[in-house]
């Protein structure tokens, strides 16, 4: 007796036949359902492989379409959400830019907002030299000028050389707020005990000195180094003299020293968002050293 195998390829010819046989008639009216029981009575791989023959690109685009139009709805939500606060520290480096970003959220957190409604960045990737004019350095001193007339950045700092050319000058000019005003007494006492504040000078037009201000604040053994990763100390942060988040600012000043137990404008009626949040611990290791103590002096003469 003779046995005949079947021959694998005879069935998929068949299939191809079957399905080049039932390829829609132009005037024949289509409808969802009738092309789905038209793949269903052909089988499960039939039926697929006309599904790819006639509507396989048609798919994938009005996918495609699809994924876009939820990536642009979400990318305008996302940079739509009001801001909380903008840091901005020049002529820095962090070991690992995710410390920075963990501070962060740890700093959202702290305030009681959550960043799937809100916004907050901190940066510490420009760098500023005068006495080197590329491209570079035009670019970044064009787009931090553009950020402070925007009023787009609450906390600013640096090194000398970047409060030396931002916080020295005319006082309707210079890009730092007094923080003797704008700091509660009991914090700001704080931090000039401990030696942290920087003293600028304001000057008339001629560049007469007439008078100093506290321009900024000593970063050293606070969040922003042991927990944020900045590398390079004597750094200085203080606050956009034209922000728009001043109580937010002040927050981050007072969180970043851990100094929430100096805090008295809930008495006031003030921004209390931190006390809701709990507070923090103070940082450890406030400020000491004849290093820090010297730096602060040369710049705190009148």
């Amino acid at each position: 007796m003779r046995i005949e195998l079947e021959d694998p390829n005879r069935k998929e010819d068949a299939i191809d036949k079957l399905v080049d046989g039932l390829e829609p008639v132009k005037n024949e009216k289509r409808t969802f359902k009738s092309e789905i029981a038209k793949m269903k009575s052909l089988g499960r791989k039939a039926g697929f492989q006309y599904f790819l023959d006639y509507y396989k690109w048609p798919v994938i685009i009005v996918i495609i379409a699809v994924i876009a139009v939820i990536s642009i709805v979400h990318s305008v939500r996302m940079n739509s959400r009001p801001w909380i606060m903008e840091l901005s520290i020049y002529n820095n480096a962090v070991d690992d830019d995710s410390s920075l970003d963990a501070l962060s959220r740890e700093f959202a957190e702290a305030e009681g907002l959550s960043l799937k409604d809100y916004q907050i960045l901190f940066s510490a990737d420009s760098y500023y030299n005068p006495d080197q004019m590329s491209e570079q350095q035009i670019a970044t001193v064009t787009k931090f000028s553009a950020q402070i007339a925007a009023q787009e950045l609450d906390i600013i700092g640096g090194d000398r050389t970047f409060l030396d050319d931002y916080g020295y000058g005319q006082e309707d000019s210079v890009y730092f707020a007094d923080l003797q005003e704008v700091l509660p007494d009991a914090v700001f006492n704080r931090l000039n005990a401990d030696g942290r504040i920087y003293w600028s000078k304001y000057t008339d037009k001629d560049g007469n000195v007439t008078g100093k201000y506290a321009a900024a604040i000593n970063i050293e053994n606070s969040r922003l180094t042991n927990e944020g990763g900045l590398l390079i100390t004597p750094s200085y942060i203080g606050i956009a003299v034209n922000t728009q988040r001043l109580d937010t600012a002040v927050d981050f000043i007072i969180w970043n020293f851990g100094l929430e137990d100096l805090d008295t404008r809930s008495s006031d009626g003030g921004h209390t968002a931190i006390e809701a949040a709990g507070g923090s611990e103070a940082a450890e290791n406030p400020l000491t050293g004849s290093e820090t103590a010297a730096d602060n002096a040369s710049g705190s003469g009148s």
